[in-house]
């Protein structure tokens, strides 16, 4: 297994600011199916689940900053396919949008 290094080539080009599973996703593309499970694994796991759905609302909140240009569009294009591979999967992520679309306090 290969570790993530110092080397100027192991960091994400130009996405400092970026969450890391957003850049680590836009530059790594062999880490997405990886992150994937991970973010699952932790979205099943009683004693991580609210901070799991609250950290992955917050990587879909990312896509665009406030003023509406856009900021990490790329790397939720890249890990969003892998956090739906399977219907399950699939449905999960549509409550979590669903429930952010109807967020009174801070609609998506």
């Amino acid at each position: 297994d290969e570790m993530l290094t110092d080397a100027p080539d192991a960091r994400p080009a130009g996405r400092g600011d970026w969450p890391l599973p957003l850049a680590l996703a836009a530059d790594r593309p062999e880490l997405v199916e990886p992150m994937a499970d991970l973010m699952w694994t932790a979205q099943n796991t009683a004693r991580s689940q609210e901070v799991a759905t609250d950290a992955l609302e917050s990587l879909l909140r990312s896509a665009v900053r406030k003023d509406g240009t856009e900021w990490t569009r790329p790397g939720l294009a890249a890990l969003l396919p892998a956090l739906a591979a399977d219907e399950y999967d699939r449905r999960r992520l549509d409550w979590l949008l669903r429930r952010m679309m109807n967020d009174p306090e801070k609609p998506l």
